[in-house]
């Protein structure tokens, strides 16, 4: 479970949501609500725009199958939260700091197409994402799951696949649509070109609303990176 990494952006830490976590109000009960979370990479506009396309692509080859995710909300999900209490803020965000520590930005780089589901069913469309250093993803998830751990903050422990969500089938197990969108999943190119730099981790709030979520960034923990190496890190198209 996105707003862009922009590189201008990638050493800014959003404090103010930890030090409200921090202030005791007469309503205690109001002040502890649980919130929604989860942590994730942002990705660029010009990412986003190009996953839209692509989108509307697969759109044409099955019109009305998938109900599609906004482009605001893509994201590469690296733990998943769900209900927190408010007061568990600060835990989380050391989490965050604690696994972006001393670690050096990588480079994303698109994949292929895919989906999730049972069988010959289409549940989930998503694109692929890959990095390099090749274990950069799977190196940061750790770190960061690791320190969950230690400050026993509960996430969700299923094995983890990089990807960015595009949308979801309008109807689960729909095997007539599943067909119909299959071919045009297996046939598609990457789904764009270039590569994107990473420096930061970013948890999010996410408020699930009838006319679809709106995540919200509640914290930014930023990777080391020295200034030669910011001025590189650039995204290309």
């Amino acid at each position: 479970m996105t707003e862009a990494i922009e590189p201008s952006r990638a050493l800014v830490t959003l404090a103010e949501p930890i030090a409200d976590a921090n202030i005791t109000e007469p309503n205690a009960s109001a002040t502890d609500a649980p919130l929604r979370m989860f942590v994730a990479i942002e990705l660029s506009d010009s990412w986003r725009a190009r996953l839209s396309a692509t989108a509307h692509a697969l759109e044409v080859a099955a019109p009305g199958f998938v109900r599609w995710a906004k482009p605001s909300t893509y994201h590469i999900t690296l733990a998943f939260l769900g209900n927190q209490p408010k007061s568990g803020l600060p835990a989380i965000t050391e989490s965050l700091a604690e696994a972006a520590r001393g670690r050096k930005p990588f480079t994303l780089i698109p994949g292929q197409l895919g989906s999730f589901g049972a069988r010959a069913a289409v549940d989930v469309v998503w694109a692929g994402i890959t990095c390099q250093p090749y274990d950069a993803f799977g190196d940061v998830r750790k770190a960061l799951t690791n320190a969950l751990d230690a400050r026993r903050i509960t996430f969700d422990k299923s094995p983890f696949r990089p990807h960015i969500t595009l949308g979801r089938s309008r109807r689960r197990g729909d095997l007539e649509g599943s067909a119909a969108l299959r071919p045009a999943l297996k046939e598609a190119k990457p789904w764009a070109t270039g590569e994107q730099p990473c420096a930061e981790i970013v948890l999010f709030q996410s408020d699930l609303r009838p006319t679809g979520p709106i995540y919200t960034p509640l914290h930014r923990a930023p990777f080391f990176l020295a200034e030669s190496e910011f001025a590189r890190a650039q995204p290309t198209d």
